[in-house]
Formats: C-alpha cells, structure tokens, sequence
C-alpha cells in the first residue's frame, strides 16, 4: 500500500510540473505519449521511459528508450518506423533530417552546434549546421554525428565512430575520424577517408 501511494504521490509532481513549466506544445507531447516524462528548459525536453512503443500517426511508429535527450525538438524532422536506444541525444540548434528505418544505438549523439577553434576565444563563438540522415541507416552504440554531415541511405556508422563528413549511400564507415570500410553489397573495402560530397 505504502508504494502505490509514493507511486500516485511521484506521478501527480510529475503532472504538476509538467503543467507548471511546460509550454502547451509539450502537453500534446504527454498526452500523445503516455509514460513521456517532459522535463523542459525552453525548447529542450527529456524522454525517459521504459523501452515504449509508441503507435498512430502522430508518433510515426518511433521506439524510444530511456534518456533520449533532444534539444530544440522543433528543428527536427523524423521519419517513420525509427528506432532510439537509450540515451541518445540529438542537439537541433540547426536543422535535423531523419528518414525512414534508421536504427541509433545506445549513447548515438548527433550534434549541429560547435565553436571556432580559429578564434583567440573559442567561447565567444557558436556555430552551427544542419544534419540530415537518409533511410535504412543504423548508427551504432556511441557514435557521433557532428555538424554539417550527409549520411545516404542504406549506411552503417560503426559503433564509436566519430563522422566529420558525408557519408555515401550503402557503405559502412568506422574509426575516428569515420573512414570508408566497405560497401555493404559488392565487399568493395578500401582504407580512404570519406570525401565530403
């Protein structure tokens, strides 16, 4: 009895603050995921839940996993039938594209925002660029995705990659920085650094 109650008791500050802090675009998003635990700072929100699946059209069929982090959630732009492990984060300060089928593995960050390393005060700089992710594309666990990448359709980002550039459709990249492994279908392997397109 006495954890039902601290289980009511945990729920109702839950909605208390969601109610108290949110912007009434965030209430849609509880009320359109159940079990979605929005904690916003502006525009920034957290998921936090048990491996949900989330059915309809307004979720698009999107599996999240605990600690799925974005920032400036208006600037991106999902797909259908993705799937998020826990603790992905995406930053969206410029744009984000992500199509449809995609797999990111636990602890997948995808950031647009840097600074100028150029600069005598790198703090005083911010700069940012959009990141768009095709279709069928598996990230692995703690890769990174930084500002200013394509990634085509069909590629596989090896698990702790770090990707600094565009990456062809169908091939499968790794290291850091990622470099051309292999194609995923004709075995063609080289040790190239991926060119920008």
């Amino acid at each position: 009895m006495k954890r039902l109650i601290k289980v009511i008791l945990f729920k109702i500050r839950v909605l208390i603050n969601i109610f108290s802090s949110q912007p009434r675009e965030n209430w849609k998003l509880y009320f359109a995921h159940p079990g979605l635990f929005i904690r916003s700072v502006k525009k920034y929100y957290v998921m936090k839940t048990q491996c949900i699946h989330y059915g309809g059209p307004a979720a698009n069929n999107i599996f999240y996993c605990s600690g799925v982090d974005i920032v400036q959630y208006k600037n991106v732009i999902i797909g259908k039938n993705n799937s998020f492990g826990g603790n992905v984060k995406i930053t969206a300060y410029s744009p984000v594209e992500i199509g449809n089928d995609c797999m990111f593995a636990f602890g997948v960050i995808i950031n647009t925002a840097t600074h100028d390393h150029n600069v005598e005060k790198m703090n005083t700089t911010f700069i940012t660029k959009p990141i768009k992710i095709g279709s069928n594309v598996w990230c692995g666990t703690n890769s990174i995705i930084l500002p200013g990448v394509c990634i085509g359709d069909g590629a596989v980002i090896g698990a702790g990659s770090v990707v600094t550039k565009n990456v062809p459709a169908n091939v499968i990249v790794g290291g850091i920085p990622a470099k051309f492994i292999k194609n995923r279908f004709t075995g063609i392997s080289s040790n190239e650094t991926i060119k920008s397109n």
